[in-house]
């Protein structure tokens, strides 16, 4: 099966379909040998089966497609150990004609229910009181919408916090009991547990099924008003972010130990005092900015801030809970710090300017949306890796952390998180994506058994949001190069853009040890080598120069990382470069390839919407344009459109088509923003007006630079269009 159609159907994805025997031939195909893997991504019709699953008792590998049976003797083969085992009681009717699920090679990928108890999942909001009443209104409305759509015995708590840190009781219906920390001091979880009197065999006021607090919780927020303490004149508000999520953690800690559950922080600027303070109270400190972080200077909280949330990170991600973070702000909040509190957990992130905006409602609405009859989640998942012989995995890059699991399948290189087989994802739903590395590790000279082939197995074991404990098991074969044409065939079997997204992860991850310059070094190379080994030219003469359809658009996707917001730092925040890492580093491979390469619509009258190129030459007067760049949708109007609406032409029964260019757009529009998280951000502009600098900043502007072509649908001479 393709790479592509696997995509499809299990969330597969690899840089490679056919692979040399070697790890000296594996060296000169350049781009890394890996995958882009979908743990939760929903597949029609997969089976469920209501059972524990056959393990290999030597290595622990589960009974897949690729195991040898022999349904008369009740024996199988395992293809990683080659260790013969018993068929379990279950599969006594089991015959050629007679095929198990997990045996049928259509079902590369199953599921199994374990027999453990359910215990539903947990919600703990963290709300930030320092905003404008108005801010603090919306929000509440959007959590009270939230609350309306979890299911009714999930657990909720609420902790707020500003200048105090106030933890809720919502069990009292009556009048509203709150405990109150100091926003200064960091307690350790037995002093959280000790003040609180919190026992996980009795359960807690502080932590309640929806259906017993619902009407307490309605009420406490219903009350609820901007931090009441004085704003002393020339400070900042005093926000007490690091406390109330260390007080979050230490509550999961003692009464959700192992078990699903997020903490959803809501915030509106940076923490000020206390345990994680990013940037001082007085107004005159400002926030760190790239040339602060690149020079080491004016850098007072940064490192202390970091270690500290890194310090939560791991502690949460320990006990099987994610950290949402919900940021809604002008200036920077210092996500940039808080960055593997999201990253460590499996957690979302919204990035927006106000929580009154589209962006932060619909994509919070989304986050609980149930219209495939179940939340869009899973908790306290454990991705386990299982590999031949040959071949070993190196490392993996997603929002994961590593469990230290030694194992034969443990490659010494390591690339990213590695040197365990076994990785911690505390949140997931179906868009969660993590980057599999894997080390040819044959060495030259060493045949291969003859029909063989490299096996992989992965194991996703998480919580359902019914609470129900579920294994996810995709074992995946490869196929072995002829040695003597190795590269033809190893090339043949190329994914670009599977393998542009695995070099996306990687510059990332080495813009966090490296310098930016050395990074974009390293793509120049990795793409220089890599068509110098798989096209075809004769030296000197450039038009000869020719790549194989399967790898035409690599150079492409390339040059347009190399400008992307993820390696350029011009016109962006510490922050908002972070936000955009972290999305990425979560992704699928067509979400991570728009946000590499935006998309770019034309709609005309009398077609279908078709792509066009990022070109300058894409801009027509008659025309409207959509720019898909992920985190925005930008719809542009050429000038006579602009005209033509301005004089209300749409308006009239004989324009009729007019119209229906105008309204083209919104229903590709409405179609992306009901399938993506977070919810991009909607724009409408004309050309030449200031905001269609978003789309012109986007296209080559080499029409431009050649020729002074009127794109205005003036007179000659009256464009306003320029370029530098």
């Amino acid at each position: 099966m393709a790479s592509f159609d696997l995509d499809e159907s299990v969330g597969y994805r690899s840089s490679w379909g056919v692979w040399p025997t070697s790890r000296i031939a594996a060296a000169r195909a350049i781009v890394p040998f890996g995958c882009l893997y979908t743990p939760c991504k929903r597949t029609p019709n997969m089976p469920l089966l209501n059972c524990e699953p056959c393990a290999c008792t030597k290595c622990g590998a589960i009974l897949n497609p690729y195991s040898r049976v022999n349904f008369q003797e009740k024996l199988w083969v395992c293809p990683f150990c080659l260790e013969c085992s018993y068929l379990p009681p279950r599969l006594v009717n089991a015959a050629d004609d007679n095929i198990p699920q997990e045996l049928q090679a259509c079902w590369s990928t199953v599921e199994y229910l374990l027999p453990t108890q359910s215990t539903p999942p947990a919600f703990f909001y963290v709300v930030d009181i320092c905003m404008p009443a108005e801010e603090l209104q919306a929000l509440k409305e959007s959590i009270l919408l939230s609350i309306t759509q979890l299911p009714s015995d999930s657990y909720v708590g609420l902790i707020t916090f500003g200048t105090v840190v106030q933890v809720y009781d919502l069990t009292s219906t009556d009048i509203t009991k709150s405990h109150v920390f100091s926003g200064t001091k960091d307690l350790t979880v037995e002093q959280v547990a000790e003040m609180l009197r919190l026992d996980p065999r009795g359960g807690s006021p502080l932590l309640c099924q929806v259906q017993q607090c619902d009407v307490a919780l309605q009420t406490i927020l219903d009350e609820l008003v901007p931090d009441p303490w004085p704003l002393q004149e020339g400070c900042r508000a005093l926000r007490s972010t690091g406390a109330a999520l260390s007080t979050a953690v230490s509550i999961l800690e003692c009464l959700m130990p192992n078990l699903g559950a997020r903490i959803m922080l809501f915030i509106n600027g940076p923490c000020t005092q206390g345990p994680g303070m990013v940037l001082g109270s007085n107004l005159q400190e400002t926030m760190r900015a790239h040339v602060n972080i690149e020079t080491n200077t004016q850098l007072k909280h940064f490192s202390r801030a970091q270690k500290y949330y890194q310090a939560l990170a791991r502690r949460a991600a320990g006990k099987g809970h994610c950290i949402d973070a919900f940021m809604c702000a002008r200036d920077q909040i210092g996500f940039l710090e808080m960055r593997d509190l999201v990253e460590c957990t499996g957690g979302l992130t919204v990035l927006t300017d106000s929580f009154t905006q589209e962006v932060f409602k619909l994509s919070f609405s989304k986050m609980f949306d149930s219209t495939q009859r179940e939340l869009d989640m899973a908790f306290n998942g454990i991705l386990t890796v299982q590999t031949g012989k040959e071949f070993k995995v190196a490392g993996a890059l997603g929002h994961c952390v590593s469990l230290e699991r030694k194992s034969p399948s443990v490659c010494d290189y390591e690339v990213g998180i590695g040197g365990t087989c076994a990785w911690k994802m505390c949140g997931l739903n179906s868009t969660t994506t993590v980057a599999l590395f894997y080390e040819i590790t044959n060495q030259h000279g060493v045949e291969v058994p003859q029909g063989s082939f490299p096996v992989v197995q992965l194991r996703t074991e998480y919580t359902h949001p019914s609470g129900r404990r579920i294994l996810r098991v995709t074992t995946h074969a490869y196929q072995w190069a002829d040695p003597a044409k190795d590269l033809v065939d190893t090339g043949a079997s190329f994914d670009q853009e599977t393998a542009a997204c695995l070099v996306a992860r990687l510059a990332v991850h080495k813009t966090a040890t490296e310098e930016l310059v050395d990074t974009l070094r390293w793509i120049d190379r990795t793409l220089i080598r890599l068509v110098t080994k798989f096209a075809t030219y004769t030296k000197g003469d450039a038009s000869t120069f020719a790549l194989s359809r399967n790898f035409s658009l690599f150079p492409q996707f390339m040059f347009y990382l190399r400008r992307s917001r993820f390696l350029r730092l011009f016109n962006h925040t510490p922050d908002e470069t972070a936000y955009f890492r972290t999305v990425l580093n979560r992704e699928t491979v067509l979400n991570m390839l728009t946000m590499i390469q935006p998309s770019l619509l034309t709609y005309q009258f009398g077609q279908p919407p078709t792509p066009s190129l990022l070109d300058y030459s894409s801009i027509n007067p008659e025309h409207i344009l959509l720019l898909d760049n992920y985190f925005r949708l930008v719809v542009m109007h050429g000038t006579t459109v602009a005209f033509w609406r301005s004089q209300g032409y749409q308006n009239e029964p004989s324009h009729a088509h007019f119209k229906a260019l105008l309204e083209a757009p919104n229903k590709d529009i409405q179609d992306i923003v009901q399938e993506r998280f977070p919810v991009p951000s909607v724009l409408i502009c004309d050309q030449n007006s200031s905001q269609a600098r978003f789309v012109v900043s986007q296209l080559n502007p080499s029409l431009a630079q050649q020729s002074r072509v009127d794109t205005s649908g003036g007179p000659p001479g009256k464009t306003t269009s320029r370029t530098m």
